[in-house]
């Protein structure tokens, strides 16, 4: 699952996500999966006018705005987005593009209007004239003629709102409550089909939504007897036209009020914001957070002032929870000691009768922890953990801290002549807020009592910050650094997925640059975001020499380690860039000594070597891994010299991978006698075509050669001057449809030169073959082994029923090696088939051999599908019958029977089980069958799981081997009809001890009665007191999966199961595909956020529910504010 933009923010404990489509690192498949496309200004030929989009769907305009997953924009500065639009409705291509994004720095407040919903703030259709217009889309659109009036209508609205902050509350709560339950509706495409509405019907349309835009602003402005009215001429103008309002349409009128109204907040939140900060930089010019210790007298201050104290003065971090970031768990965000040495105080009895209430208030806080808010205030343990700054100018231990705070307090009563502590606990007030603070006079006073010796007048270390609320804090240069690094990665993750990249971690990033303004603004703030060591860049456009030396400058500047870098297929750029062709890529040149660098990857670009020339760079041994894909010929002496130029420039490669066109025998060969330019370089790919040769050098000197080879074919005529000699490893993919229409096959592929003995001795220690070998004979298998001592590793995969032959051949043919006196270094032979050719699980037997030993030691996975041929039968018996001892793993469908059972418990009685998981489908089992299988369970002492899976009525009884079951998976059409025949068995979870998963998945939405839902919810719930172990010793222990999908319940029969749920000791939750609603899911997570935390973490999946796509509807009537610790909703 990969979260789409805005839905993930690294770090943050509880998160609602929303499943999206898995993204490849292939190249292709990672550039076919963008979410932002470009803008294609589709103009409409009848008309100048541009087009505002009132639709949900997706247009040409959605890209001004960030999409959420639950549809809905990001949040953006208000007037901002209509200034950006009006740019953009003027269709300056220039304009446009310097404002591509739409908005601003970090927020995380409120929700924003998207273009797509201000059509309902037009107050008057005067003056904006409104028509709705067909489209080839069948979209509702309304037509804009005056941008610069809608504007400033809508920023006059936003001031005017603010005089009425009470009544848009009250519209708030109204309008959320109907918001919820029409969750269903609001996200999908508003569509109107204009074809077959006539004049008449636009203009009943033109005059009901001037209506009740009219009744927004009368709303907004606070005029409840002029919106009432408006209302109700609204509702006769329904009436006299005849035209009847979807409800989907109704909806889509309310939430747009109901994103303007709370736009308002937001845009009033953001003006007392900036009112805070004005006041707050002017007011609070150095830190404001201190405490005064009395400094211990020295030998000639005893001499020289025997009856004067000295003090000092330490400033205090105001860290807290503004300085807490998402992933920001790196350093603790408590008060503490500035890491500065402190100030020793001027007349410290003038300093005392001004500033001791307020240093004994802040000193008595830090004693007794008393709440502030926005602080966290730790005990003086914690405090004093930034002492070894104070330490260097001041004799004091982290013990003596107390006892001197108290001594100061002491003194500064006798001086001030106060006996109070600063906090009137008698009266409740306990909180450091409610005290009277310093004001910004007194602050720029108290500069005036302290021997200041910084030249940099840095008080105490500490850097002024403003938080989101727009107050002022002092901190410190760790929480200084971490704020900012944060902050900048905020900026950096929101810019890149607004262009349809990914950011996967604070350390790897994947972007498209769209265009040369957004990559400005990219590189800028990658620039600031330190953390980001691997990247990967996608250009969207042909990049010129001028766009390479801004990428070049960007990555030197940045903290890039690991860059891949993949060109445009376009060509445009240059035709445009043809004065610099000979030397276009030469800014990648100056990556590869960037001296930062470490992993270089370059792909389509062209013919790189010929756009490079010979530049003056020094040659720098950071670079140690260099991949391009760009194709060449060994015979072209331009493109050599280039290589061997890059080759000169980085002597500290150890890797090179490239992608030369030649025959692959005369690339080998040419690679097998070139000596490399420094011996680091110990490694080099070369890409052939469908195939892959990997060149190892020792010391400069050419050691072996390794190949994958996909297609025989491709290398058939080569084979003697590719095989001969010195391969180490041979991987051959030989697939039936690699080899159609040549039908060469592996085998006859070895056994193809004269001098096979004396050619195969030195060559191959790895032999993979995936072939179908019903046409190899098996004397030429036996002929494999038998001339190819050094071979270590042998695989087959086929769609055979020889397979045991296969398995006798192997073994008995080293057997008989080993005992005439010869050696075989064969260690590992692996033999997979499948029992139907179109099905990818396959039963696999692993047989390895140590040393010289004759007997080898095997483990063997075995699946019995539902459905075999009669071969294949006879093969599984065979195989159950010989090596039935050695299966570690049985997936046993409806096919395994009494007799497979009868045959397996005869082979395990004799020479034991090796059994660890066992899947099984019980429907084909008999008496005896079921007698068979307890008498192997009972022998398999190395079981940890028994999977039951019942996808039919329940005809067979498990209550047998009830205390084996770790999982039991129900499915299908009849589910409920396998509830009730358990509960008929008497299958409780007193009787299932080693329960670990419960699993019910219908094919439908199936109505689960109140007795399924009891039966359920016993078999989930946990443990009580008088239960917590079985009578053999065994723990009840909670399960930790629960799955029920394809159902539907009764809201009671919901609170009955969810109560049942141990919550705090499951880790995967599934409600797909249900009735699942917000109601049930707010009683859950209150239960969640009651009590201890047992599981690492729990995932709870509600795709295809109500909630699906609806993430900021969760979390808002979830208060999920509160995050909880290790959950995370999937929507």
């Amino acid at each position: 699952l990969i979260p789409r933009k805005f839905a993930y923010r690294p770090g943050v404990i509880l998160d609602v996500i929303t499943p999206y489509k898995p993204v490849d690192f292939a190249r292709d498949d990672w550039r076919s999966s963008a979410t932002m496309s470009s803008s294609n200004a589709t103009s409409q030929s009848s008309s100048s006018t541009s087009e505002l989009s009132v639709s949900t769907g997706q247009s040409s305009n959605d890209l001004l705005v960030p999409q959420t997953d639950a549809g809905e924009s990001k949040d953006v500065d208000y007037i901002e987005l209509i200034s950006e639009y009006a740019d953009t409705l003027s269709g300056d291509a220039d304009s446009s593009s310097e404002s591509e994004s739409c908005f601003g720095s970090e927020s995380d407040i409120g929700t924003s209007v998207s273009p797509k919903t201000t059509s309902s703030l037009l107050p008057d259709s005067s003056q904006h004239a409104a028509t709705f217009s067909d489209s080839e889309n069948d979209m509702l659109y309304l037509n804009v003629t005056d941008r610069h009036n809608l504007s400033d209508s809508i920023v006059q609205h936003a001031h005017a709102s603010n005089r009425e902050a009470g009544a848009i509350a009250s519209h708030v709560c109204s309008i959320t409550e109907l918001s919820s339950t029409t969750v269903d509706i609001i996200g999908k495409t508003l569509v109107n089909r204009s074809a077959s509405i006539n004049m008449k019907s636009q203009s009943s349309l033109q005059e009901l939504l001037r209506l009740h835009s009219s009744s927004v602003k009368a709303t907004l402005n606070g005029e409840q007897s002029l919106a009432a009215s408006l209302n109700n001429n609204l509702q006769e103008q329904l009436n006299m036209s005849g035209l009847q309002m979807s409800d989907l349409y109704l909806v889509q009128m309310m939430h747009t009020q109901s994103q303007i109204m709370d736009h308002q907040v937001l845009l009033q939140s953001r003006i007392d914001s900036l009112i805070t900060q004005t006041y707050e930089m002017f007011e609070y010019p150095i830190p404001r957070l201190f405490i005064v210790l009395q400094k211990p007298k020295r030998h000639r201050d005893m001499i020289a002032k025997p009856f004067k104290r000295q003090f000092r003065l330490f400033f205090l971090c105001e860290c807290g929870e503004h300085t807490m970031r998402e992933g920001n768990k790196r350093i603790s965000h408590e008060i503490h000691l500035a890491k500065h040495e402190g100030y020793d105080i001027d007349q410290p009895t003038e300093f005392f009768r001004k500033y001791g209430p307020y240093v004994i208030t802040i000193m008595t806080a830090l004693k007794y922890v008393v709440a502030t808010a926005g602080l966290v205030i730790p005990t003086l343990g914690h405090f004093v953990s930034g002492i070894e700054a104070v330490q260097k100018s001041f004799s004091i231990t982290a013990h003596e801290v107390r006892p001197l705070m108290d001594e100061t307090i002491r003194h500064i009563r006798r001086e001030v002549g106060s006996s109070s502590d600063g906090i009137d606990t008698e009266s409740g007030q306990t909180e450091l807020d409610d005290l009277e603070v310093l004001e910004g006079a007194d602050l720029r006073l108290l500069e005036s009592f302290l021997q200041i010796k910084d030249q940099s007048r840095v008080l105490g270390n500490l850097y002024r910050i403003i938080t989101l609320t727009g107050r002022v804090k002092w901190v410190c240069i760790d929480h200084y650094r971490e704020n900012y690094r944060q902050k900048a990665h905020l900026v950096l993750k929101d810019l890149v997925y607004a262009n349809g990249g990914i950011v996967y971690s604070q350390r790897f990033a994947m972007v498209r640059l769209i265009s040369i303004n957004f990559a400005k603004r990219f590189y800028e703030a990658l620039g600031k975001a330190k953390k980001i060591q691997r990247l990967q860049i996608d250009f969207k456009w042909d990049a010129t020499i001028d766009d390479l030396r801004r990428l070049a400058t960007a990555m030197t500047n940045a903290n890039i380690e690991n860059l891949t870098l993949f060109g445009s297929e376009e060509s445009k750029g240059r035709t445009l860039d043809a004065i610099n062709s000979g030397c276009r890529y030469n800014p990648i040149l100056k990556l590869m000594t960037n001296s930062r660098i470490k992993k270089l990857k370059l792909a389509d670009l062209g013919n790189f070597y010929h756009h490079i020339s010979d530049p003056s760079l020094v040659a720098t041994r950071c670079l140690e891994y260099l991949e391009i894909d760009s194709p060449f010929s060994l015979s072209d002496k331009r493109s050599m010299s280039a290589l061997f130029r890059i080759l000169k420039l980085c002597p500290g490669l150890k890797h090179l991978i490239i992608s030369p066109n030649n025959r692959p025998g005369a690339v080998i060969a040419f690679f097998k006698d070139w000596t490399p330019p420094y011996p680091s370089l110990a490694r080099i790919g070369l890409k052939l075509n469908r195939n892959y040769a990997d060149v190892v050098y020792t010391l400069g000197l050419f050691k072996s050669v390794s190949l994958q080879v996909c297609t025989v074919d491709d290398l058939s005529s080569e084979v003697e001057n590719l095989l001969r000699g010195h391969i180490s490893a041979l991987d051959l993919d030989v697939t039936p449809s690699n080899v159609l229409g040549s039908q060469l096959q592996l085998f006859n592929v070895i056994r193809c030169f004269p001098e096979v003995e004396n050619f195969l001795r030195r060559s191959i220690s790895a032999l993979n073959s995936y072939v179908t070998p019903s046409n190899v004979l098996e004397s030429q298998l036996i002929d494999a082994i038998r001339y190819n001592p050094c071979l270590s590793r042998l695989t087959i995969k086929q769609n055979s029923s020889d397979t045991l032959s296969y398995i006798d051949a192997i073994i008995s043919t080293r057997r008989d090696i080993l005992s005439a006196g010869g050696t075989s270094q064969l260690k590992e032979a692996s033999l997979s088939f499948s029992c139907i050719a179109s099905l990818q699980s396959r039963s696999t037997i692993s047989i390895n051999f140590e040393g010289n030993v004759l007997e080898p030691t095997m483990s063997t996975e075995v699946i019995i599908h539902h459905s075999i041929g009669g071969n294949f039968r006879d093969c599984i018996t065979a195989l159950i019958q010989q090596y039935g001892w050695s299966i570690t793993k049985l997936t046993a469908g409806t096919e395994f029977n009494e007799d497979l059972a009868a045959i397996l418990n005869r082979t395990t009685e004799n020479k034991g089980s090796s059994l660890r998981e066992i899947t099984l489908t019980p429907t084909s089992l008999t008496s005896l069958g079921r007698d068979c299988l307890l008498s192997i369970l009972e022998r398999s002492k190395q079981l940890e799981d028994l999977i039951i899976e019942v996808s039919t009525s329940v005809q067979t009884s498990i209550c047998r081997y009830e205390k084996f079951i770790t999982s039991l998976k129900l499915s299908g059409e009849d589910v409920d009809k396998q509830i009730a025949a358990f509960s008929e068995q008497g299958v409780s979870r007193h009787n299932l001890p080693m329960l670990k998963a419960l699993s019910v998945k219908g094919s439908a939405a199936i109505d689960l009665s109140q007795e399924h839902v009891a039966w359920i919810a016993e078999i989930v719930s946990p443990p009580h007191q008088d239960t917590a172990s079985f009578s053999d010793g065994r723990p009840f222990k909670s399960l930790r999966s629960v799955i029920c999908t394809g159902i539907r319940l009764l809201p009671q029969d919901w609170r009955i199961l969810i109560a049942a749920l141990d919550l705090h000791s499951l880790s995967e939750l599934n409600l797909s595909d249900t009735n699942f609603a917000l109601e049930q899911l707010t009683e859950m997570t209150d239960l969640v956020r009651c009590g201890p935390y047992a599981a690492d973490s729990l995932s709870i999946q509600l795709g295809l529910t109500q909630l699906e796509g609806n993430a900021d509807t969760i979390k808002k009537n979830c208060h999920m504010q509160n995050y909880i610790m290790g959950v995370y909703i999937w929507v």
